[in-house]
């Protein structure tokens, strides 16, 4: 082998770890955008977050009310104010809670208020649901008849 086809050969070499490397380094900075993936996951998986979302909530509406000495957050119904010229008087007067919506305690209430928050976002995946589901049965009535 002489020198010229010897360094020919060396050339192409490095020209092919050099694609090597480029495409190890564009797949390293697809893997590293951290954004484009939250985003495709998000794309590809929309009900896993929102429900994945709609438990965290939960979980945490649960969670602050346990830490309590009572084992459940003490929420007054009426508000106090102190006025400054006086410093003995306080006024009470409705809070934002005895707005004459009956209070529950529990976990319920928190399950009904994220069911209120999930059905207009979850109305139109049911509806498709349901329709695909009516549309199969009546095939299947069709061919049974």
């Amino acid at each position: 082998m002489n020198p010229t086809q010897r360094i020919a050969a060396l050339q192409q070499t490095v020209r092919e770890s050099r694609l090597g490397i480029a495409k190890e380094y564009e797949g390293l900075m697809e893997d590293l955008d951290v954004q484009k993936r939250f985003q495709n996951s998000f794309r590809h998986h929309p009900v896993r977050w929102i429900s994945g979302a709609a438990v965290a909530g939960l979980l945490t509406t649960l969670i602050r009310f346990k830490g309590s000495p009572q084992g459940r957050g003490k929420i007054s119904k009426t508000m106090t104010q102190r006025n400054p010229a006086d410093p003995g008087s306080q006024t009470s007067f409705p809070g934002p809670l005895s707005s004459g919506i009956p209070q529950t305690s529990g976990w319920m209430p928190g399950v009904i208020q994220v069911g209120k928050l999930l059905f207009p976002i979850l109305q139109p995946i049911i509806m498709e649901w349901i329709g695909s589901a009516a549309q199969s049965a009546l095939a299947r009535k069709s061919r049974n008849f």
